[in-house]
């Protein structure tokens, strides 16, 4: 009798595309983000905090993310942020 752990379709999607996005950022050397809008907390990939040289839990605040941002970028990151936070 197996034990071994059945897994759906969509869980098996999901992580075929965690894995193809993982490579991805290797092979590329950069990395993604997501900023929750609800919860006002970003997600950042493995890649991104390895390029940003913190520890695997590294939470940043959001003035910590923009500060970051390279100076020419950040008021088009500013203004994408408050537009997503108003909406």
């Amino acid at each position: 009798m197996s034990t071994s752990p059945t897994f759906s379709d969509e869980h098996l999607e999901a992580r075929a595309r965690e894995l193809l996005l993982d490579g991805t950022e290797e092979l590329a050397e950069v990395g993604g983000a997501v900023f929750d809008v609800a919860t006002r907390r970003s997600y950042w990939s493995r890649k991104t905090r390895e390029l940003h040289e913190v520890p695997d839990d590294f939470q940043p605040a959001t003035q910590r993310v923009l500060d970051m941002v390279a100076p020419e970028a950040r008021p088009m990151v500013e203004s994408a942020l408050l537009d997503c936070v108003s909406t």
